[in-house]
């Protein structure tokens, strides 16, 4: 929220002066005040009917794919934090199963609500969900994502190997010659007749 209100402030402060990111044409728009860009309306989530009314494909495509890029990092950060399942006949229990559906629906719902918001915003939190990979992977490997991306399974393997170097103890028979240091030998006793 902090992030949110420093962009909109900042955008009201520099209102008309264009914020360009690469293929990003303006970092302030689409805002929540009314905004027009290219002759489109950019309040809200508005301007997705303006450009295609206006057949501004390119436009569409710039503003789309940031919220669609923070949605895979999204998703892709919740799958790396779940644990990796058991076998495929294990159950799971229902409440760890409702909850897996809820850290994957949050993510769509975000991507949704950032189409409304400054791209600034978008690429922010996107940056963030990056650099929170990275960390992520640093910390506890791939997790889940395994489940998704199955090539990762080979490479995570392979880092494992090389991280903890193994060795193997070979077994070799013990041959006993008599008694041991420290075993005491057994004394008999001997009837008497």
């Amino acid at each position: 929220m902090g992030a949110y209100q420093a962009l909109y402030v900042l955008a009201n402060l520099n209102e008309g002066v264009p914020a360009p990111f690469f293929w990003i044409p303006d970092l302030w728009i689409p805002s929540i005040s009314p905004t027009t860009y290219e002759g489109i309306n950019f309040q809200g989530t508005q301007w997705i009917k303006g450009t295609m009314q206006a057949q501004d494909y390119a436009l569409m495509i710039a503003y789309f794919s940031l919220p669609a890029i923070m949605l895979v990092t999204q998703l892709m950060l919740q799958k790396m934090s779940q644990p990796r399942k058991g076998p495929k006949g294990a159950p799971q229990d229902s409440q760890g199963a409702m909850m897996n559906q809820m850290m994957m629906f949050m993510p769509i719902m975000f991507g949704y609500i950032t189409l409304g918001l400054p791209a600034g915003l978008t690429l922010y939190w996107t940056v963030s969900n990056v650099l929170s990979i990275v960390q992520q992977y640093f910390v506890t490997g791939w997790g889940s994502l395994v489940d998704w991306i199955p090539g990762l399974k080979g490479k995570e393997a392979e880092a494992e190997t090389k991280a903890l170097p193994r060795t193997t103890i070979t077994a070799e028979p013990v041959v006993s010659t008599g008694p041991s240091t420290l075993e005491k030998p057994v004394k008999r006793r001997r009837r008497r007749k």
